[in-house]
């Protein structure tokens, strides 16, 4: 299970427009647990994140709505920049990889399946929302859990590509093995986060967001366009952006996609940390043990 966001407001979901290196862009945020309506909006917007005909990550409506009800998921958001339809989504998770320390303050922030996704005929943005997305989970992080850094994962056999990529959003790689004792994966961690004052918000206390909220109401000229997600298409990879590349794995079966997504989430997400008191390292191992090389490659040549 993982932990939760600390919100004392009475919603879930926070819209609005931020502005980033003198651009706008608007954001939707989900922070669980979520009401039935904006839960059943989640797993259609992230359960159809259509891209060269497939399911992004494979991550289809059921397995967002499994996610969901086994609170797997502590978050999910979605940036793009007004005027555009370039579209950046992904999830959090808080939950406690690296030692056996109990409680969400030993534990760390983890970003899960990040697509970046353009509708046809549309250019894309000048500043990649997979950044400004990245920027929005990291202080989340530090305002909201007083945390200064932030974790994903890369596969060893992917280190060469995808390494330096993270590198270049100013993220670290660190051995995996240190972190869960799994030495096929790399612990990339951005550290050294510093609050950016208009996102004092993300605190979710009734004073910050009523203050917020006078904000986006003085923005009102920004229209909301989140409603049109689809259809999808992620961009070449000459921009060196991780998000955009395509994959090679379209031709895979309906069992062997379900196996991709499965082992996706078991890296991810355990649904019962409590067991893990009590098999320690070895479970993440035989976890680790249940993906293949093709299928990681998969997931993590679309993040």
């Amino acid at each position: 299970m993982a932990y939760t966001f600390i919100n004392k407001t009475k919603q879930n979901k926070f819209t609005g427009v931020l502005e980033y290196q003198g651009k706008n862009f608007e954001y939707e945020l989900y922070i669980l647990p979520l009401h039935e309506e904006d839960k059943e909006e989640v797993i259609r917007k992230f359960g159809n994140r259509i891209r060269n005909g497939s399911v992004c990550l494979d991550l289809t409506e059921e397995r967002v709505r499994e996610n969901i009800e086994n609170e797997n998921n502590s978050g999910f958001a979605i940036v793009k920049e007004v005027g555009t339809q370039d579209v950046g989504s992904g999830s959090l998770q808080i939950y406690n990889w690296c030692n056996e320390k109990k409680g969400k303050s030993a534990a760390q922030l983890w970003i899960h399946d990040v697509c970046r996704i353009i509708e046809p005929g549309t250019p894309k943005s000048i500043i990649s929302p997979i950044k400004v997305l990245f920027h929005l989970f990291e202080q989340l992080a530090i305002y909201n859990l007083n945390k200064r850094s932030i974790h994903l994962m890369v596969e060893e056999s992917e280190k060469n590509v995808l390494v330096p990529i993270y590198q270049s959003y100013g993220f670290i790689a660190m051995p995996m093995a240190s972190c869960s004792g799994n030495e096929e994966m790399i612990n990339m961690v951005k550290t050294h986060i510093v609050r950016d004052p208009k996102y004092d918000f993300l605190r979710f206390t009734k004073e910050a967001n009523s203050i917020h909220s006078n904000l986006i109401q003085r923005s009102s000229s920004f229209p909301r366009v989140f409603s049109h997600l689809n259809p999808f298409l992620v961009p070449d990879v000459t921009d060196m952006d991780p998000f955009s590349r395509d994959s090679k794995d379209s031709s895979k079966t309906a069992k062997e996609r379900k196996s991709i997504v499965t082992s996706r989430v078991a890296l991810g997400i355990q649904k019962n940390p409590k067991k893990r008191n009590t098999k320690g390292k070895k479970t993440i191992k035989k976890v680790i043990k249940t993906r293949n090389t093709k299928s990681h490659k998969k997931l993590y040549s679309q993040r």
